[in-house]
């Protein structure tokens, strides 16, 4: 960007706005590109900082309260002050994670390991109710 930027001084300055026009384009593009980029550079550390601050002061805040439990296996897995926080902004987005009749209230109830088992034991339900019974001869 400088570059560029300093070539703008130097065409409208020294050489009377000779390609002025070229330049500043190529700079403009250079300018875009660089604000594109910034996100996934080394320099978005310098807006990531002060973010992680706030996540820790919301960490050790929520390390003094509860923990919540796992509806389906028991074992606590987060604070209880996130898992509702979640629940509070995922409704506030329309998201709609509730299951009526299910042990859990809402998905976010549900640990994370709990959620990945979850799929399995569906489908173990799937392929015993889907095959014959088993020992009988036809």
């Amino acid at each position: 960007i400088s570059i560029t930027g300093l070539m703008l001084v130097v065409s409208y300055e020294w050489m009377r706005g000779y390609a002025y026009e070229f330049i500043s384009i190529i700079h403009a593009v250079v300018v875009i590109l660089t604000l594109v980029w910034l996100p996934f550079g080394k320099f978005f550390h310098i807006f990531q900082r002060p973010a992680q601050i706030g996540v820790s002061f919301y960490k050790d805040e929520a390390a003094q309260g509860d923990q919540a439990k796992c509806a389906r296996c028991g074992e606590p897995f987060a604070s209880r002050m996130q898992i509702e926080d979640l629940i509070a902004v995922e409704r506030q987005l329309g998201y709609r994670y509730e299951t009526p009749g299910a042990p859990a209230a809402h998905y976010q109830w549900i640990c994370p390991r709990c959620r990945r088992v979850l799929p399995a034991l569906a489908q173990e339900r799937l392929w015993k109710s889907a095959s014959p019974s088993q020992g009988q001869a036809s």
